[in-house]
């Protein structure tokens, strides 16, 4: 009986040593992000408790034009197609970008279809739990506006 009770907590332990390797690697990934860098580790580890590790297959489209989609979505692994209404790709993201920061900042429905072109994962933020976060550390949240202004403003500009 004891034995089996130390198995019990070894694989506790485990568990909590690859959570602990996991968070520490999310925390790494942010840190190089169009919309997060500039964060020091303390305020990056807050942001990554926010995130959750969403798996696509390639042709999954996860986000649709002119439906609302209520995350902030950061690519981790793979590449996805960013296309507009008339079937044209704009842009191909991959690990590291930003998807449904226009949303975020204005509340207006996506502006785009985004497809997964091979599979990939997104780390996927609830945009109430982020903004409360953002407002709570005024810190993160100058950071994190002004590097989804300069996103935006880059985008636009890259349009004319």
């Amino acid at each position: 009986m004891k034995k089996s009770g130390f198995f019990v907590l070894l694989v506790m332990a485990m568990t909590l040593s690859t959570q602990v390797c996991r968070a520490g690697t999310m925390v790494d990934f942010l840190a190089g992000t169009d919309c997060f860098q500039g964060l020091t580790q303390t305020e990056l580890r807050a942001v990554a408790a926010l995130g959750t590790v969403v798996p696509h297959k390639a042709g999954d489209q996860f986000i649709t034009y002119g439906v609302p989609i209520n995350r902030l979505f950061v690519m981790k692994t793979g590449k996805a197609d960013v296309i507009l209404k008339t079937g044209a790709v704009v842009a191909v993201a991959g690990p590291g970008t930003t998807l449904g920061e226009m949303e975020f900042v204005d509340g207006q429905p996506a502006s785009a279809n985004v497809v997964a072109s091979i599979d990939a994962e997104t780390i996927e933020f609830d945009p109430a739990s982020l903004r409360d976060l953002l407002k709570n550390q005024p810190s993160i949240g100058h950071r994190v506006m002004g590097n989804m202004a300069r996103k935006i403003s880059g985008q636009l500009r890259g349009q004319q």
